[in-house]
Order: structure tokens, then sequence, then C-alpha cells
């Protein structure tokens, strides 16, 4: 073991915490405590004095009990206010026409208090929300007048914050353990904060037997068993439980029920991976019996959001390109290739709606069509609008989402906070939808996103105000507050439960000001005006999608720092992968350059700290209440972690210099090694800080973060010398085992040619180019049959000849893509093939480790390149 070697060793070889010692999740089975300010004694004329004490009649007709946690929180509200609740003053709740869903009124007079809705939900919401006054008044006091709140988002889906993911490398699975993911005091958070729904991932073979797949559902008693266990409980405080799938599952050619049911083998979708095909009698009969199963074991489900289209293959479509302008597409199968594409999708959801509606007419099929690209989506999804009767479609709301960022138009895909939406691509769906009479949802990150979701929350809510602004205008009826992360319950839950309600007459400002009086009272409007500013620095978070997946934010505070070119490759920020992050930094980098993410850095860093040391101002007034002092803590840690993106950024833009370990590197070093001593002594006192529910564990914790600090300590005595990669000259034939290439340079451009032997099933080639550790790498990635993925928007020439025996390409490449005119450039070539069982790599140079696949990346490895000389 070298050096380097010795020093990484170290850092990652900490252990992370075991779920036992998971504060936070302790904390959420605990009932929140609530914070009053109820300091004024003279009550105005316009007000109920609740002095003399309360009477709650439970009359509303509710046989099932459903609405006792409500009543019972409202109990204990008014006990923890020192309010006695067998006083005159009585709070009673009847039937009557409030509006759709569980929009309420709120009647309060000198002698009582009437909530009136349609129904047990309505009641729900009407009892929170006289809670909320509570703790909002200056005294026990309450104004009189009617209160009449109309709900518009009809489901508002979230998730457990701390729930398995059912997903490798963990594979951990909620129905088949004894964990309690839903206790009481939890569910009483959420359903205060107006949440409706919780998903849960299930996969249609784990749950059911049927004679299409009789080996399947193995466990199933046992996980149907936990699951209507689950459904009754969050029932009990208004929440529905939705089941997550992404059905009907493709299927390996090599599957037994392809052999047995050949109407379920639809077009290829890559290599072993065959589409199942809908488009039968066969293909109804399995995805209605299946579903229909589910729902008659388990009554009271509230429905089903299923990925119908992305994420991973499903039916025949997903053999269809899902970027670019392609109108004319056409399915490689025999039965979907002669039906419009809108009723291969109809023939896949109407026999899941049907399974499920024939047990349960109240349970809602929610189809989600995840097209995550930042570019447009092609015609043909738009045209996806022929779903059953009362099904919703799920859109991601920013999904090619734009901003101007340092001048110049920039556009990000999948999910986003810091970016408010709607995309286009959005706009589009919702008014596809609109004009097809079907209700359409949004798929949003309330709390956080893949920008930074190592914290419960970033405190913007001024971000949440106008997504659900758009959203209402545009017709949402539907949300999906998050995907594994942004769902802690806390003060942008509670601003995302408010604005559900909202008629938006009012501003932003105005609603800010009343969000912060539930918590800071007559410091709401300061309060308010500091969210804007915390708002106004997230802004600058660069809209890039790699920036998200391998960037600093997340848990820079736990990063090495290398001051000499070690070409390791960067670690995902949804994963732990038990090493630790590189220095190929320009593997972050998509929509911007080093430049100008360390500037945007240098901003965002710079306005949340001048937001930041207004909040810390306020520690004396929050000093009688632990939850006003964690809000400032949190917004402390947040300081810290984009302090420390900023110095990391710097730190490779100033390598990028080539001027050996200067001083300036030095000072960034020694910097973040308090930094991450401080935030070491804040994860002490919040459990909260450094999990990543996707990553089902923390990415930084106190030891880690020491470790980190002793490391950077080594780095400034000693650091690593640089790692060099093998040189070669440009002219020449380079040999792989199946295949020969050629480069050469040309006024500007670089002519890569390639000569393969033989023809396979799935032949494709992936090549790499980078200019340096700190620039973006330029990949190409060409199958024989002409599908074709490059990561640049300046696309090169290529040109594909096959031959009976072989194939060549050539491509005409310009060298500012990926490097400086007449600088020495690395590059990698790989050809994998598909054999008929398993996938085959030949690699120039050898790579041990081809075959791992990173997100946006593929195939890339830094430290696998040849350099090649100027």
């Amino acid at each position: 073991m070298d050096a380097r070697e010795a020093l990484i060793a170290g850092l990652d070889g900490v252990g992370y915490p075991v779920s036992e010692s998971w504060g936070f999740v302790d904390e959420l089975r605990r009932p929140e405590r609530r914070c009053f300010h109820l300091t004024r004694s003279e009550k105005r004329p316009d007000e109920v004095d609740l002095r003399a004490g309360v009477m709650l009649c439970r009359n509303f007709p509710d046989p099932e009990a459903l609405l006792d946690s409500a009543w019972d929180n409202l109990e204990s509200c008014f006990a923890e206010a020192g309010i006695r609740t067998d006083g005159g003053w009585q709070i009673s709740a009847c039937f009557g026409d409030a509006g759709k869903w569980d929009s309420f009124i709120l009647d309060i007079t000198g002698e009582k208090c009437t909530i009136t809705a349609g129904n047990t939900e309505g009641i729900r919401r009407g009892l929170y929300y006289l809670e909320s006054m509570l703790i909002s008044a200056d005294g026990k006091f309450l104004p009189q007048g009617r209160i009449h709140k109309k709900a518009w988002l009809k489901n508002r889906i979230s998730r457990c914050f701390f729930g398995p993911i059912k997903r490798p490398p963990m594979n951990r699975d909620e129905l088949t353990d004894q964990v309690d993911y839903y206790p009481e005091a939890y569910l009483n958070r959420l359903a205060s904060e107006a949440v409706n729904g919780l998903w849960l991932t299930v996969s249609l073979r784990d749950l059911c037997c049927t004679p299409y797949f009789p080996d399947s559902g193995e466990n199933a008693p046992a996980r149907l068993a936990k699951l209507r266990q689950t459904v009754l409980k969050c029932r009990r405080f208004g929440i529905r439980i939705f089941l997550f799938m992404i059905e009907p599952a493709a299927l390996n050619r090599n599957d037994e029920a392809l052999k047995k049911h050949p109407a379920f083998d639809g077009a290829v979708y890559h290599g072993a991976v065959h589409c199942f095909c809908p488009s039968s009698d066969t293909a109804y009969d399995y995805l209605y019996r299946s579903v229909n199963q589910i729902f008659c074991q388990v009554p009271g489900l509230g429905g089903i959001v299923n990925i119908s289209l992305g994420e991973c293959p499903t039916t025949c479509l997903s053999s269809l390109p899902q970027s670019g302008d392609k109108r004319d597409v056409v399915v490689d199968c025999p039965r979907c290739s002669k039906i419009p594409l809108k009723e291969v999708m109809f023939n896949s959801l109407s026999a899941m709606c049907d399974g499920m509606r024939a047990a349960s007419k109240d349970a809602e099929f929610i189809s989600w069509y995840y097209l995550p690209a930042p570019q447009d989506q092609p015609d043909w999804t738009f045209e996806l609008t022929h779903v059953p009767e009362n099904c919703t479609i799920l859109y991601n709301f920013e999904s090619g989402c734009k901003s101007f960022q340092l001048g110049r138009e920039r556009i990000g895909g999948d999910y986003w906070l810091s970016c408010v939406g709607p995309s286009e691509n959005f706009r589009r769906m919702a008014s596809v939808a609109a004009e097809a009479g079907i209700a359409v949802g949004a798929k949003i990150q309330c709390a956080s996103s893949h920008e930074l979701a190592t914290v419960p929350y970033i405190p913007v809510p001024g971000q949440l105000y106008r997504k659900y602004r758009a959203m209402f205008e545009t017709g949402v009826s539907t949300v999906m507050l998050g995907w594994y992360f942004g769902t802690y319950p806390g003060m942008m839950t509670q601003a995302a439960g408010m604005l559900a309600f909202e008629d938006f007459s009012g501003d932003e400002s105005e609603f800010l000001i009343r969000l912060a009086q539930k918590q800071w009272h007559e410091k709401s409007a300061y309060v308010a005006e500091i969210w804007q500013g915390f708002a106004d620095a997230y802004r600058n978070y660069p809209l890039s999608n790699a920036m998200q997946y391998f960037g600093p934010y997340h848990n820079g505070l736990i990063w090495p720092l290398y001051p000499f070119e070690q070409h390791l490759p960067m670690v995902p920020t949804y994963v732990v992968s038990g090493r630790s992050n590189g220095d190929t930094i320009g593997e972050i980098l998509d929509n911007h350059t080093l430049d100008e993410v360390a500037a945007l850095g240098r901003i965002m860093a710079e306005k949340w700290h001048e937001a930041y040391m207004k909040f810390a101002g306020l520690r004396d007034f929050a000093a009688d209440d632990p939850g006003l002092l964690r809000e400032i803590s949190l917004a402390e840690a947040l300081d810290l972690h984009f302090a420390s993106g900023r110095n990391i950024l710097e730190f490779y833009r100033l390598r990028a210099e080539n001027n050996g370990f200067t001083e300036a590197m030095r000072a960034i070093a020694g910097d973040e090694i308090a930094n991450s001593r401080k935030l070491a002594k804040l994860c002490e006192s919040d459990s909260r800080l450094g999990f990543h529910s996707e990553a089902e564990t923390y990415l930084y914790f106190p030891e880690k973060l020491q470790k980190r600090a002793e490391f950077l300590e080594k780095i400034l005595l000693s650091p690593p010398q640089e790692v060099k990669l093998p040189q070669v000259a440009a002219d020449g034939i380079f040999q792989g085992k199946t295949y020969s290439f050629s480069v050469k340079r040309n006024a500007g451009e670089l002519i890569f040619s390639v000569s393969l032997d033989n023809n396979y099933e799935n032949d494709q080639l992936f090549i790499t180019l980078s200019g340096s550790p700190e620039s973006k790498p330029l990949i190409l990635d060409l199958n024989r049959s002409g599908t074709f993925y490059c990561n640049s928007l300046s696309q090169p020439g290529r040109k594909v000849t096959v031959y009976a025996d072989h194939w060549q390409v050539e491509f005409i490449i310009r060298t500012d893509t990926f490097c400086k005119d007449g600088e020495s450039f690395a590059m990698s070539v790989i050809r994998y093939t598909f054999d008929g069982s398993n996938t085959v790599f030949d690699c120039v140079p050898e790579c041990p480790e081809a075959g791992t696949w990173r997100l946006l990346l593929g195939f890339y490895s830094p430290m696998r390149m040849l350099s090649v000389e100027s």
C-alpha cells in the first residue's frame, strides 16, 4: 500500500452508523413540542377569549373513528397552551357544502366555533387549522369571523423519510422486516402538514402468484399482512397508502415466462432485456389478476403510482427514444407495431386500472411518465393521453427547466428546488392532458432535491410559493412531494400544506410572513426577508445534473483534496460506495465550465452567508425555543455546505493553472479543516444532518468529518505526488482485440477512425476524450445500428459503414469540445458486445473494471486513459 492508498484507507475505513443509532427516527416517534407565545393579556373587540376554557364536541358522524387522532391532537394543543377543555366555548363539526375534496369552513363567534365540511377529511383539515391559529397567536384569543379554505390539490403524496427504497445496493424491503416506519407521532406531523398520501415500493411478482408466474409471491402473505397493517394505521390520520410500482416489468430473454407465454415478448430494450408487450388478452389477464389480487387482499389502499414510461424498461414503448425530435417512430413488436403508440400505453394502464377498480372503486391510478432529460421530449410522448377514466398523468415539473446564469441560458433535467419551473415539457403535457379531460399531477421536490439532500430541508419557502402558484395556474390536482429524499417534516412541508389551500390572492411576501408567524411571531416579517435572501442565494446553484449527481454540495465536507492530479473518479452523491471522492472534477461539469461553477459557487456562498448572519442575530430571541434555535443551526450547517462547495471548486480551478500547491490552495485546505470540525459539532446536536434517504444512511457524520480534517492536515504536510497516465503518440494505429483505430488532428478538428471486426447482435462503441481532470469529458456512445449518444451540444460528424464481416465509423470532432486546440488530451475506447448471454468488453487501454456503468458518464474511467501527446 503506497502513501496515497494509506491516506485514503484511513478516510474510507470509518464505519457508517447502524440504523438503530439514527437519532432523528427516535425524534419522529415522539410528539413534536409546541412552543407558544401567548404573552398578550388584553382581548381585542373582534376576538373570542379562550381563557375560560373550551369544549370539544366530537359530534361529526364518524363510525370508523377516523377523526379521533385529529380531535386528540387539538385537545393536547389546548392542554399545552394552558387552556382547559371543560369550558363553555364549544368547538363542533358538522356536515355541509364547503367545496370539493377536503375543503372546509371555520366559523368563529363569541359563543362557539363550527367546522363545516363535506367529509371527514375536510373536518380534519379544519381541526389542524384551528391548532395552527392557536400556535400563531400572541395571546389566548382567536379572531372572530369566517375562514373558508378551498382545496385545489386533491392528492398530496409524500414518503417515509427513512423507509427502505427496495433497490441496490441494500435491497431493503419495508414489507419484509419488523420495523414500524409510521409511528403515530410522525403520522400526526404529516397530517398536520396536509399530507394525505404516502407511497411505498412494491412489485407485482413479489405480492402476487398467478398462473403466468407460478413461482412468484413466495413471501406474499407476510408482505400483504404488513401492508394491511400500514394501511389501517395511516388511514386513522387521513393518509392513504399508494403502491409505487414500475410495471409491467420487462423480462430477461431467458425468462421461462417468455417461453410459455410468447405474447409477453415485446420489443428488445437492450441486450438480453425484452420489453413486456401489453397488447394481448394474455397480458391483460396477467396485469388485471395481479393488481386485483393485491387490492382484494388489502382493502383501503389509496391506489397506485406507476412509472409507466421511464426509469426502468416496462412496455414496448420503453424501446423508443425518449429524447430528441423524432416524429415517426415504430415499435419493433409484432403486436404493438400495428396500433397507435397511445393504444400501447392504454392497453397497459387499462388492465391495471380495471383490476384495481374491480376491488376498490375509490382507489386512484396515477400514471407517471418519468422523462427526466433536459431536452424537449419527442412528440409521441405527448400523445399518451389516451388513459382510462379517472386516471391521473403525473409528470416531472422541472425536467427541462431553464434559468439564466452568468448571462447565459442553462437547462436542467430531473428534479430541482433551486429552479422554480415549470419546464416547457411540463406545460405542454398539462395542456394536452387538459384538452383530453385528463387530470394532471406534478412531481416536485418539496424540502430538498438532488442539489443537496443531506439536510432535512433547505429553508427557501419562496421557491415553493412560486412552484405552487404555477401549479395552480396550470390546473394541477395531484402533487408528489418527493422522490426518496425531500420529505422530512418541517417548515418547507408546512409551507406546502398551506399552499395546497391557497387562493394566491396575496403575494409571495404576504404568504411568507403568514408562514413565519407560527414560529417567529413579531419577527415574522424579518424572517420572511431572510428566507427571501436564502432563496436568492440558492437560485445560483449551477443548473447542471452532473453537479447534482457528482458535485460537492451534498457531502463536500468529507471530500479529500488533491493538490496534484490523481485521476480518481468522482463518487455519486446518492449512494454509499465505500470509497472517497476523487479529483476528476470535470465529471461534475455539464452546462458550465469550471470557472463558471466556481463563480456561481462564490455568489451562492456569499449571499447565503449574508442572510445567515441576519438569522444568527435572532439567537437571543429564540433562546427559549429549541425549535427556533434548530432552524438557525440548520442555516449554519448549510452555510458550511455552501462555503465548502465554493472552496472545493476554487481549489481545483486553481490546480488547473498548473502552478503547484499554491498558498491559496493551502489556505483553502486549512479553511476546510475548520469547516469539517464545525459541521461535526453541529451533527452532534442535530441527528438529521448528513442523512441521505436514497443512500439509506448518512453521507457524513462526526467521525467521518473528523477523519477528513485529519486527512487534510496530512495533505498539507505531505501531499501525494502526481499520477501520470500512459503516454502515446498521436500518429499510428491503436489495436484492441477485435478492432483498431487511429486519431489525427486537422485544423481544430480530430478525425477518429475505427474499424471493428465482425458484426454482433448488439455492438456498441464507447469513446471518451478528456483535456484534463478539470475539464468535462466528451463521451461518444454509438451502436452499429446508428443509435448515438453524445454528451455535448456540439454533435460531432460521423459516418457509419457496415460490411458483411466488419463495420467502420469515422468521427470528425471539434477539439474545443474537450480540450484546448493543440494541447495534449486523454482518450479511451471500449467496444462492448452482447453474445446472447453476456456482455463482452474490449478496452484500449485495458480496463479491469469495464462494465461498471455510471450515471451520465457510462463506462468512462479516468484512471484507464491514454495521454495523447500534443
